[in-house]
């Protein structure tokens, strides 16, 4: 349930932040508000997508190292 929260705080963030960045300088920038929206959620879009990435490599590393830890069969036992 964890990584559900982090991957939604990433996706908001980066919403939100790209938003607010892109209303504050309004004035240097040439496109209109909704333009500002579509912006910000493929921008959010992309962290989400590596947050989430990130996470399930992080995940298979760890059960992969579990799993070569308490397997019953080893590595050593297959030459036998």
């Amino acid at each position: 349930m964890y990584w559900i929260i982090t991957i939604i705080t990433a996706s908001f963030s980066a919403f939100s932040g790209s938003f607010i960045g892109q209303s504050l300088l309004k004035k240097h920038i040439p496109y209109g508000k909704n333009t500002y929206i579509l912006l910000s959620a493929i921008l959010a879009t992309g962290i989400s997508y590596h947050v989430t990435t990130q996470r399930t490599k992080s995940c298979q590393a760890a059960w992969m190292a579990a799993e070569d830890k308490h397997t019953y069969f080893k590595h050593g036992s297959e030459s036998e």
